[in-house]
């Protein structure tokens, strides 16, 4: 069964789905409209589509409904590959994508796990549920260290070099008949679904988002080491520890992300 969001559905798309032999029924308590044919096509008074089918029945009716590739998503009896990565909008620190698979059976465990969007959780409960995530489920993750994600996006520039880390790992995880559903960013242009803000409409992306936020956390820890104080994260309160690293004559390239406007700013 397949439920997505759609741009719209007007009259034109309501005549072609007849002229392909869908008949009008009596819609439910919370429906507008109820189609039968080869599937069942369900419009909630929420504006959600519904439609229930196989997958061969319901590729004909994807090209007439134009489903956009943003918004509610549920794939229940799917394979799904989230993906997610972590210190993208941090100065300090690379980048960290992480992917975790889930089918029917192993969803529910995710969500018994209580697994939700890693910014909804403390540092200790993400460590925790992390390590449960990646003992109990396939899962895969790519780190680049602050070095290797300036010289990266040097070459390729970040949107390239985040769709290229994102697809990397949904290979690594990928069956033959698995989709690959992602937390939409800015150029995203991988993936059978982008998500925005995905960590909340999908379990598989919100487990990624975990081990990335796990795996960031602990750069953020070694990074620490190494310059001599705590390297703070985010954005906002960071010149501090930069001028700090330059009183230490650090590489900043060792830390920072080179070509953020507020180390441009100060270098």
């Amino acid at each position: 069964m397949v439920s997505e969001s759609y741009t719209q559905f007007d009259e034109k798309m309501l005549e072609k789905l007849k002229q392909l032999g869908f008949k009008e029924e009596k819609p439910g308590k919370f429906e507008t409209l109820r189609l039968k044919g080869k599937c069942v096509v369900i419009l909630y008074k929420s504006g959600k589509l519904l439609l229930q089918g196989n997958e061969e029945q319901l590729k004909s009716l994807k090209k007439i409904l134009k489903p956009r590739n943003t918004g509610q998503l549920e794939l229940v009896d799917e394979t799904l590959v989230g993906t997610d990565e972590a210190l993208k909008g941090d100065t300090f620190g690379g980048v960290v994508v992480a992917g975790v698979r889930a089918n029917k059976r192993t969803r529910k465990k995710l969500l018994h796990l209580g697994v939700k969007d890693s910014k909804a959780l403390n540092k200790a409960k993400i460590e925790l549920m992390a390590r449960k995530i990646m003992e109990g489920f396939p899962y895969r993750y790519i780190e680049l260290n602050p070095a290797e994600y300036n010289r990266k996006v040097k070459a390729m520039g970040l949107t390239r070099l985040l769709n290229k880390l994102h697809k990397e790992c949904y290979k690594k995880l990928k069956t033959k008949k698995s989709k690959h559903i992602v937390d939409k960013y800015p150029g995203c242009n991988i993936a059978d679904v982008a998500l925005e803000k995905g960590e909340s409409k999908c379990v598989e992306i919100a487990a990624a988002s975990i081990i990335a936020r796990f795996i960031a956390l602990r750069q953020i820890n070694e990074l620490s080491k190494a310059a001599g104080f705590r390297i703070p994260l985010g954005s906002t309160h960071v010149a501090a520890a930069i001028r700090k690293l330059k009183q230490k004559n650090l590489p900043l390239e060792m830390f920072l992300k080179l070509h953020f406007a507020n180390v441009q700013k100060d270098l």
